[in-house]
């Protein structure tokens, strides 16, 4: 398939997915979601949620869990989102981690952060082949 044609197919799934999310719907299933990259693609966030959720930026991992109260899942965790996945999946039990991300990264434009400041780019958190067109979620270490 053309390049360009790849890119602008992607580009209208993108438009489409944001549309979709802002509307309450997913774009892909939980399981889908769920399947998660281990080569990080290009761009200056490799790892994803560890390289903007950061201690002086949008917080830890780690802090926002535990201003959410969640379970402690310090011992079983070593990659983000890579390992959240296991539970925030559809065969996991609890909200999928794609429907999860894309409602707290998407609502309420006007006021949130990943949309102002970062323009609510996809590819922070995807990685895109190209020469494929396959799209992945880039996972780093956990950094609490």
């Amino acid at each position: 398939m053309n390049r360009n044609i790849t890119l602008l197919s992607v580009a209208a799934m993108t438009l489409l997915g944001v549309a979709l999310v802002a509307a309450g719907g997913s774009t892909a299933s939980g399981s889908d979601q769920a399947k998660l990259a281990g080569d990080a693609g290009p761009g200056p966030y490799v790892q994803g949620c560890v390289d903007c959720h950061v201690e002086d930026g949008a917080g830890t991992i780690g802090a926002l869990l535990g201003t959410m109260k969640h379970k402690n899942v310090d011992r079983q965790t070593s990659a983000v989102p890579g390992d959240c996945a296991e539970c925030h999946s559809d065969d996991g039990g609890y909200t999928p981690l794609g429907e999860m991300s894309h409602m707290l990264h998407y609502e309420n434009p006007a006021s949130n952060a990943f949309i102002r400041d970062y323009g609510g780019n996809c590819l922070h958190c995807h990685a895109l082949d190209a020469s494929t067109g396959v799209i992945s979620i880039k996972s780093g270490p956990k950094n609490w």
